[in-house]
């Protein structure tokens, strides 16, 4: 059994960034784990397993939250999060029972 924290959900919001899609509550299993300017990553208990390709044009190169929940499927007792920091957003997205749940949330830079 694992000791990882579960937190608090919180509610999505439009977005600031008028290029980007709206921060949601919960991420759809298609969305990309990808900003383009920024960085985008998914963590397992803190130790990075997916980072944003740098500068490719193939998006079958990243990963979306799809293949997100196949990874962390295959290894469920830990503390699963997914985090996108672009230009005037950026979030966290931590699995909770096959859920990829919006748990931070913040200005992102620029």
């Amino acid at each position: 059994m694992s000791d990882w924290t579960k937190l608090e959900p919180l509610p999505g919001k439009p977005n600031p960034c008028m290029n980007c899609p709206p921060i949601l509550a919960e991420a759809h299993p298609e969305k990309l784990i990808a900003v383009g300017f920024g960085e985008a990553s998914v963590t397992r208990d803190g130790h990075e397993v997916y980072r944003e390709p740098p500068g490719l044009e193939d998006d079958e190169d990243y990963w979306d939250f799809a293949r997100a929940e196949e990874v962390a499927a295959e290894d469920p007792d830990h503390d699963w999060r997914a985090t996108l920091f672009g230009p005037l957003h950026g979030e966290t997205y931590q699995r909770q029972d096959g859920k990829w749940l919006l748990v931070e949330k913040n200005e992102g830079f620029a």
